[in-house]
């Protein structure tokens, strides 16, 4: 592996309940600061928000090149970066944190619930809902 090369990375913020806005607050400052400190590539960074429209919850997709295989190492060394990466320990979801669950709509309908609600105990299927902070380092072979 070729530690001099730009390192590509794809990550993926979701926010607990309650701390949406807290957690794109830093998010948003991480890759002016990453810049800032020399740790990018000459790429521009990217930062996207993701709505979930099944289970009604956000992530922040965030994608960036590290100036090289040691960048990342160093991030974690460093005051600025660390003073950003902590807080959101205690405000992202983890692996193991349950999906935010979206309110169940009542109807007087025949059948009862409204069209598009979830029954109690119903799991969203699709596979990438325990995806839950994910970084992903993506290397040309």
């Amino acid at each position: 592996m070729d530690t001099a090369a730009p390192v590509k990375t794809l990550v993926i913020y979701r926010p607990k309940v309650g701390a949406e806005r807290a957690l794109e607050a830093l998010v948003r400052e991480a890759l002016p600061t990453l810049r800032r400190l020399g740790l990018m590539s000459s790429a521009e960074g990217q930062l996207w928000r993701a709505d979930d429209k099944r289970g009604g919850g956000v992530s922040f997709v965030e994608m960036f090149e590290w100036r090289d295989g040691q960048a990342s190492d160093v991030a974690h060394q460093t005051p600025e970066v660390m003073a950003l990466w902590e807080p959101m320990g205690s405000i992202a979801r983890g692996p193991r944190d349950p999906p935010p669950r979206p309110a169940v709509e009542s109807s007087n309908r025949p059948g009862g619930a409204a069209p598009g609600a979830r029954r109690r105990g119903h799991r969203l299927a699709h596979p990438a809902r325990r995806q839950i902070l994910l970084t992903v380092h993506i290397r040309a072979r």
